[in-house]
């Protein structure tokens, strides 16, 4: 399917009017209760935009990157994508927070696969669902989303929370690995270096142990 610019134009026109006749219906995209509906429109949009030929490069990259600063002014409807993104981000946390305080995990679990359809750069989902990975001993697992995570955003905290996962289950050189390649990315990250420094001491590497003890200093110190 082939699209003229005009057209284009009138299809994002239509769809952030769906969008602001969702609010108006009284879908609240601060804190919705309900994501079906939100996550149905937003695959309809983004399938679309994506498969339909014609469609600007910078529209599909958008649809990709959600960086609302690289998308021209003419395009500006689209913006009301954001919208279904940030509510789909919201109910997600909202749902998994209720379903793991109630140990619902299935249904927690559920939410997140529907979320991370969305949202594979986030990770306060993946933190939000860890305990209920950890409760069915899904280790493994946790830490695969969490290295995966970190090939989406290059965020040094998914060492971090990969080592942490390996040190509670008292395997300490992974943890340590683990540790090391976050502090390999950001060489400044105090907290790294503290875990590093008891990590070390419980594998009886003194010398290691002291070189995180310097460098936690020097990082104290400003220096």
């Amino acid at each position: 399917m082939s699209i003229s610019k005009s057209k284009l134009h009138d299809y994002l026109d239509d769809f952030k009017k769906r969008v602001d006749a969702l609010s108006s219906d009284g879908v609240d995209f601060n804190n919705t209760d309900g994501i079906d509906l939100i996550i149905s429109l937003y695959d309809e949009i983004s399938s679309f935009l994506i498969d339909a030929k014609g469609i600007p490069d910078v529209v599909r990259k958008y649809i990709i990157s959600k960086e609302e600063e690289k998308l021209p002014d003419e395009y500006s409807a689209l913006f009301a994508l954001n919208r279904l993104y940030e509510a789909i981000r919201l109910s997600a946390k909202k749902q998994i927070d209720s379903y793991v305080s109630e140990k619902n995990y299935s249904e927690a679990i559920e939410i997140f696969s529907k979320a991370l359809r969305f949202d594979v750069r986030n990770i306060e989902l993946i933190e939000y669902i860890e305990p209920v990975f950890k409760d069915y001993g899904l280790n493994n697992e946790l830490i695969d989303l969490y290295k995966v995570e970190f090939v989406y955003t290059l965020n040094p905290l998914c060492f971090e929370k990969a080592g942490d996962i390996y040190y509670e289950a008292n395997d300490f050189n992974s943890a340590i690995d683990s540790y090391l390649n976050c502090a390999e990315i950001s060489e400044n990250y105090l907290s790294i270096y503290e875990k590093l420094a008891d990590v070390f001491g419980k594998t009886n590497d003194e010398t290691s142990k002291n070189a995180c003890l310097e460098q936690i200093k020097r990082i104290k110190d400003g220096l």
